[in-house]
């Protein structure tokens, strides 16, 4: 069996890669803060409550959403 494969190289540039470490970083530290915010919570709530859901801080928007 013979293959014949077509491609194109598309080299990346630094400034791409400097690009995607600031994306991933932005988005794990929302992923962490939430993770962090949602068991500051959990340890203070009142005795004999129950969480419901989670939160999640929309930072560009400035809000909070519950899940």
């Amino acid at each position: 069996m013979n293959l014949k494969y077509r491609y194109k190289i598309d080299s990346l540039k630094i400034n791409d890669i400097y690009d995607l470490a600031s994306f991933s970083g932005r988005r794990n530290a929302n992923y962490l803060f939430d993770y962090f915010m949602n068991q500051y919570i959990s340890y203070n709530m009142p005795e004999g409550m129950e969480i419901l859901g989670y939160l999640h801080l929309f930072t560009f928007r400035e809000n909070l959403q519950f899940y």
